[in-house]
């Protein structure tokens, strides 16, 4: 018998609120298909999500989270990987087909907002973990937030006196090492979201790597790699549902 869509919704809720309190990722596993048996055996039963975990799910995931141990590791492996990837957007987004150039307010300006999102995005979802509804709608608010703010600081810094930061040399160099890293923990972590910067930006990466100019198809690229992202996300999501 499989489990009932409250039940996997359930499960979902609790593994992302465990995961984003920086549980061992070990202990979580275990716990997950602990509770997963006895919740299939409680609705074979008749019972309800409630019946089962209480009528409360995020006091019940408190009351999980004090069991469970705090992994250093884990935290600064995820760390990691959300470093990465935001350079790598940032990197990415900001390159203009030639040597790179930024205003003071932009080298300090996105990186804090990116930070300051992602910040954010982990608080949120840790405290609407049961709460659907609310989830998607602090999370829309802050990715708005997010890109009025990008987008005021570019328009504010391309104003503002530029620097030279990087070669175009330089920048090839740079774009190699960070997309060898983002394989290696895409093949780690057995996920393509740590490649999807290099995928919408295909064309400046082509042109830096193999100096291939298509900057003309730069718009359908980043729509084209929006929507890959998209269907790749759905995809693992849907590997990881069949998996457990």
């Amino acid at each position: 018998m499989c489990m009932s869509k409250e039940g996997k919704d359930f499960i979902l809720d609790l593994n992302m609120y465990l995961i984003f309190s920086g549980k061992s990722e070990k202990e979580v596993k275990e716990f997950i298909e602990e509770a997963e048996q006895h919740l299939i055996l409680g609705e074979k039963e008749g019972k309800s999500v409630k019946d089962i975990f209480g009528d409360s799910p995020e006091e019940y995931a408190k009351s999980v989270e004090k069991e469970l141990s705090f992994d250093k590791k884990e935290i600064l492996r995820m760390g990691f990987i959300l470093i990465l990837g935001l350079a790598s957007w940032i990197f990415l987004s900001d390159l203009d087909y030639g040597v790179y150039k930024c205003s003071m307010l932009e080298a300090i300006g996105m990186p804090v907002t990116y930070i300051i999102t992602i910040i954010c995005l982990i608080l949120f979802t840790k405290k609407f973990a049961f709460k659907d509804k609310k989830w998607k709608i602090s999370i829309y608010i802050v990715m708005l937030l997010n890109l009025v703010a990008l987008v005021a600081i570019g328009l504010i810094g391309k104003k503002l006196p530029q620097v030279e930061v990087f070669g175009e040399f330089t920048i090839r160099i740079i774009i190699l090492l960070l997309l060898l890293a983002c394989i290696i923990v895409s093949i780690k972590i057995r996920t393509t979201a740590t490649i999807f910067p290099f995928i919408v930006n295909i064309p400046k990466v082509l042109y830096y790597l193999f100096n291939i100019n298509i900057s003309n198809l730069e718009t359908p690229a980043l729509i084209a790699g929006v929507i890959l992202m998209f269907i790749a996300l759905k995809l693992e999501s849907r590997e990881n549902l069949e998996e457990e």
